[in-house]
């Protein structure tokens, strides 16, 4: 499937962990998640909790973009 999900201000990404623990009970392969899950978060330290928390779930997760 094509569907992204797209949060914006994604803070210590909380909703995209239970994004991604939804989808992943519904059938979806963690590689297909790490393509489709993609977050922005402008503090550097939320964004990184973000990637840790949903490491948990998908493996090394890199698509939490924070400011550059």
């Amino acid at each position: 499937s094509a569907d992204k999900v797209l949060e914006p201000s994604c803070g210590d990404g909380v909703f995209l962990e239970e994004a991604a623990k939804r989808l992943l009970a519904l059938g979806a392969k963690p590689s297909h998640l790490k393509a489709s899950l993609q977050a922005v978060e402008l503090i550097d330290a939320e964004a990184e909790t973000a990637k840790s928390r949903l490491s948990k779930h998908l493996g090394k997760y890199e698509c939490v973009f924070a400011r550059q």
